[in-house]
């Protein structure tokens, strides 16, 4: 090894002693750090295997990569996009290779007062580093030589990993000691947040609930992030059960309280699509006979909760947009996005606003045009233009439709069985004929 730091410039000095020289080389390591230059201090300290010895080596190791780590994320929160995401995951390996080398030293200083310390180290750095399995062998050592520190934070990192692993019966016993040994502790909100969670992923929903009411009510002022993420949570269950009279409520006093919450764009999706269903319940539950208490539901009921409906998809797509262009989207956020386009332009149809629906919906279908509601969005452009009595620009709109149609069919988007989207082009076109005869005589 010592032979091989000859090409070291300023490492190797043949006349100290092999002690003076391993001191000189921590030197280095720690220098090496402080200017983050984490490469240098682990070539260093790979040159150095079988020469310096083994904990004094994996102690070094542990804290190089442990701050590389803590860098690298520092770097992955200003990064966005793809980039920022495969610099999240070079944060993420190197703090797995902490773990490992905290894991080797806690292994080697087993008899050590700092032995506890070691095992805490190094199951954080798994943690991080989203190596579940070998962190809750590390957190569940830790608590059996610690009998009282960091254990309501231990149960709480045990639960979530188990919980990515999809050993929920495994998370809801570690939250449930947690609230059952600390009732008072400051991590109980965010015990209860979580173990939320894992009932509503085992469908037991009523509990679910309570828990999360339970950290509206009491101590916790509506300004703070455990208010926030538990409300939202609660509108976001009352959503997902049906229960659209509760939901409503929650979402928007989450939203009024919180406007610039991650889970906003979510929220007003929801409403949005909360404000619709329930207008399409009440046009489903009305008596046929009675037409005057029909106009006037349809003019301020069901009317309302459309506006309400294409406020919220705006606000949705406002945030994802802005989102877009300042981070990137999610998968599931890029659906939501193409989901609520597709559903303001139709919205605009129902409220009679044409000149509104248009451009929206050529957007649309000129962004999604490889998918069948692209098809759709143009036959409503035909709809809102012969509406409008424009006529030509009508018949141009679907027969862009039936060139976009022959297209998806060839691609076998569409199957060739499928007539319904045909049958909507002839009537339309049929209708702009109809209209143009009786304007003629």
């Amino acid at each position: 090894a010592f032979e091989a730091m000859r090409s070291e410039p300023g490492v190797f000095t043949p006349w100290v002693s092999r002690d003076a020289m391993l001191d000189q080389c921590e030197e280095i390591v720690q220098d090496s750090l402080a200017a983050k230059d984490f490469t240098s201090a682990l070539t260093l300290l790979h040159l150095l295997r079988g020469v310096m010895p083994p904990a004094r080596a994996a102690r070094l190791r542990g804290e190089s990569y442990e701050h590389w780590s803590e860098m690298l994320r520092q770097q992955a929160g200003l990064t966005f996009g793809a980039s920022g995401e495969d610099v999240n995951r070079q944060a993420n390996d190197k703090s797995r290779r902490a773990g490992e080398a905290f894991d080797e030293l806690a292994r080697l200083e087993f008899t050590s007062k700092d032995y506890e310390v070691l095992l805490w180290r190094s199951a954080e750095n798994y943690r991080r580093g989203r190596d579940y399995r070998r962190g809750i062998v590390q957190y569940r050592k830790y608590i059996q030589v610690n009998l009282s520190d960091h254990r309501p934070d231990v149960y709480y990192y045990l639960a979530e990993m188990y919980f990515q692993l999809d050993g929920l019966d495994e998370a809801v016993k570690y939250l449930e000691r947690a609230l059952l040994e600390y009732p008072n502790h400051y991590t109980i909100p965010r015990i209860r947040l979580l173990l939320s969670r894992v009932l509503y992923e085992k469908k037991e929903w009523d509990r679910a609930a309570e828990l999360l009411r339970q950290n509206l009510v009491g101590l916790y002022s509506p300004d703070s992030a455990i208010y926030r993420d538990s409300i939202y949570a609660l509108g976001c269950l009352y959503d997902d059960r049906k229960k659209t009279e509760d939901a409503i409520p929650c979402l928007e006093e989450a939203l009024q309280i919180h406007p610039d919450a991650i889970q906003a764009a979510d929220a007003h999706y929801r409403l949005g699509r909360a404000f619709l269903g329930r207008a399409a319940g009440v046009l489903a539950s009305l008596p046929t006979e009675n037409r005057d208490k029909i106009r006037l539901i349809l003019s301020e009921q069901v009317s309302g909760d459309r506006r309400k409906a294409l406020e919220h998809f705006q606000k949705t797509e406002e945030l994802l947009v802005r989102r877009q262009n300042d981070l990137s989207l999610t998968e599931s956020e890029r659906s939501m996005l193409r989901n609520v386009l597709f559903e303001i332009g139709p919205l605009y149809m129902l409220l009679s606003q044409y000149e509104q629906a248009i451009p929206v919906l050529n957007v649309t279908a000129t962004r999604y045009r490889d998918r069948p509601e692209a098809v759709d969005a143009l036959i409503q452009i035909a709809v809102a233009f012969r509406q409008l009595n424009r006529p030509d620009e009508a018949t141009a709109a679907l027969n862009r439709a039936e060139v976009l149609l022959s297209q998806l069919k060839k691609n076998a988007t569409i199957p060739e069985t499928d007539t319904d989207r045909d049958t909507k082009i002839r009537v339309q076109k049929e209708l702009i004929r109809w209209n143009e005869n009786n304007e003629n005589r």
